[in-house]
């Protein structure tokens, strides 16, 4: 149905806007009635909006390239719902065409990325790692200690995080495995902590990824990671964004080969016969980094 159809119905149809409760208070068609089709509770409240399931619905996103309307048509369906209507266009098109909105239609501002230095949440903040032999792996945690990310025209252009290597741990064990684990890890084997306490991730820059949306990975970051002292470059993508509250945030994986810092144990490369020793030489690396308030 097209903009100028639902406005010259009368009755009018039982009209849903889909779109994000702040986006419905700022502009909407008159007589709507929100029910963001992203949170769960939008089958619920659909029989107390359209009590009737023969009743004439319309739904309406954002514009013509938002699939809110894809997304609920087949949850009326599976609800019951006979008489469903689209609005051709969205709400974009309600509003190029000049037809009464309720509300200011001024979109809610967008948190932007301050430039300057931000410190890290380190609570916040999390590094989780995955090692693999042929049959079996292990996953845990390892935390940082502190860190800043310098931002200048939107980008990371530098930044340095200290990464405690005694907080190293297996969480996917308990009790003795666990703790044989975690003290395996921290020996010389490994990561040598005693003498090596501390890795560190210092950011050389960034770039934004092309053909990148909201939500996948949109910033490639070059930098150097420390490990038993030797320093390797390291590129991996990240998706970044503002969180509501202003924060900076960061999320990514990644994939390092641990024998370019000189951890050998059970590596194919150096060892010849390993038999149930052997240990893959890429550890994934999930990181996530949020900045303070």
């Amino acid at each position: 149905m097209t903009p100028a159809e639902l406005e010259q119905i009368d009755p009018k149809p039982i009209i849903i806007d889909l779109r994000l409760e702040e986006d419905h208070a700022s502009g909407s068609i008159p007589g709507s009635y929100n029910n963001c089709i992203f949170e769960t509770a939008f089958v619920g409240r659909m029989p107390v909006i359209a009590t009737e399931l023969d009743a004439p619905v319309l739904v309406y996103g954002a514009d013509a390239r938002s699939y809110e309307c894809e997304m609920a048509l087949p949850k009326l369906s599976k609800l019951g719902y006979t008489k469903v209507t689209v609005l051709e266009g969205g709400f974009q098109a309600w509003g190029d065409a000049k037809l009464p909105i309720i509300g200011t239609n001024e979109a809610p501002a967008v948190p932007e990325a301050k430039d300057g230095n931000h410190e890290i949440d380190c609570v916040e903040s999390s590094i989780h790692w995955t090692g693999r032999n042929l049959l079996n792996k292990h996953v845990g945690s390892v935390g940082i200690s502190r860190g800043d990310i310098e931002l200048a025209g939107g980008l990371i252009v530098a930044g340095s995080f200290e990464i405690d290597m005694s907080s190293i741990c297996a969480t996917d064990l308990e009790g003795e495995q666990r703790e044989g684990l975690n003290q395996h890890l921290k020996s010389d084997d490994f990561f040598d902590v005693e003498n090596f306490p501390a890795a560190i991730l210092r950011v050389l820059g960034s770039a934004p990824v092309d053909g990148n949306t909201i939500g996948g990975p949109n910033l490639q970051i070059d930098a150097e990671l420390t490990i038993r002292a030797s320093v390797v470059p390291v590129r991996f993508d990240v998706a970044c964004g503002i969180a509501p509250n202003g924060q900076l945030a960061a999320q990514g994986l990644f994939s390092i080969d641990r024998t370019l810092w000189g951890v050998l144990y059970g590596s194919g490369k150096f060892f010849h016969r390993l038999g149930m020793h052997l240990v893959n030489d890429l550890i994934d690396i999930e990181v996530k980094i949020v900045t303070e308030v």
